[in-house]
């Protein structure tokens, strides 16, 4: 793996704080650029490290009698097939550079997921985007996998409906390309997400078997699991972004609108703090109380000028002024230097051979 890497101006490591994307998709009540702005501007504010969209050709995706998932019952009405939805879900190459200028104006990262080659030269070459977002849809499509991992820069790869046999050959496929900046995310592609469905113990199965940066792509509608993906080495999270949960589509109702994203990255932050250093040692906090509640060997007796120390003549107190009971069997044995009053602090001063 590679140790880390950029995505804009973020550097994606195991260590990292967890970048965080808005996936505002298709969201966007068809490329109404009014929406999209403020969506961006929301996300922006809601602390959102990146906004997220679809780059798609209609045609290139889907055959145009194809029959639709059935989470889609309620949107296509009228004989509308799927096709025409995506159609109308259409961004124009030329809002998507409207919308990076946007961005860039605001400050926060544009991501977008390809879905046929002349989708992703456009992001690769015109728009320069510093990664790329596979979809769940397509991580048994090698041929545009290998599209993709040919533009060597950072993979986010996301493994909706998947078995483990997908994900090792689209890592291995990937990786054969020589191209190493890999996020693996897990996913459950159904919308919304039950939480008897979220089985997050899978991010330590890919962390034990694949040698990558590990990430979750959330459909859920709780708080909790982006904290608990967090605990368990997620170090990229994605949800579903809206402005209003009312508006038409497919995907609003299961989105998070301003409030509630704000919300959760507040609580996502809190728990990075919470999980804090992997390092074992005395903090600052603990500095004075470790003085006060660790305990010094006291002299449990009067002793006697010439005596041996023998164990029944100490005794472990507090507080840790002196010498720690960890060295009571080396003071065993040791001879008094003068008397020695019972509840005495010993030291080594006292004590010789």
């Amino acid at each position: 793996m590679t140790n880390f890497f950029k995505i804009g101006k973020y550097s994606i490591s195991r260590n990292s704080p967890i970048y965080i994307i808005a996936e505002i998709g298709t969201n966007h009540c068809n490329g109404n650029m009014l929406m999209i702005k403020k969506m961006i501007r929301e996300a922006k504010k809601s602390g959102a490290n990146a906004v997220k969209f679809q780059t798609f050709i209609a045609k290139e995706l889907i055959d145009p009698n194809a029959k639709h998932a059935k989470r889609l019952n309620k949107i296509l009405k009228n004989n509308l097939r799927w096709y025409d939805l995506l159609k109308s879900e259409e961004l124009s190459f030329k809002k998507h550079i409207q919308i990076l200028n946007y961005c860039k104006k605001i400050k926060i990262d544009f991501l977008s997921t390809p879905y046929d080659k002349e989708s992703l030269d456009f992001l690769c070459n015109k728009m320069k985007i510093s990664a790329i977002k596979i979809a769940s849809a397509d991580i048994t499509n090698h041929p545009f996998l290998i599209e993709c991992a040919n533009k060597m820069i950072p993979i986010i790869l996301s493994t909706g409906m998947s078995n483990m046999k997908d994900v090792e050959e689209s890592i291995k496929l990937i990786k054969k390309r020589g191209n190493n900046k890999i996020i693996l995310m897990h996913c459950t592609s159904s919308y919304p997400t039950s939480l008897d469905d979220c089985n997050l113990r899978i991010l330590k199965t890919f962390k034990k078997k694949f040698n990558v940066i590990l990430g979750y792509s959330d459909h859920t509608l709780s708080h909790l699991t982006p904290i608990l993906a967090s605990a368990l080495g997620s170090k990229v999270y994605e949800k579903h972004f809206t402005l209003n949960k009312n508006l038409p589509g497919a995907d609003h109702k299961t989105s998070f609108n301003p409030k509630q994203f704000k919300e959760m990255i507040n609580e996502i932050r809190k728990s990075e703090i919470i999980l804090g250093s992997d390092k074992k040692k005395v903090l600052q906090s603990e500095v004075d109380n470790q003085k006060k509640y660790r305990r010094s060997l006291y002299a449990n007796k009067n002793i006697r000028k010439g005596q041996k120390i023998s164990k029944g003549m100490l005794i472990a107190k507090r507080p840790a002024k002196g010498i720690s009971p960890k060295f009571q069997n080396e003071i065993i044995g040791l001879t008094a230097k003068y008397n020695i009053d019972v509840n005495t602090l010993l030291n080594f001063k006292m004590l010789k051979k």
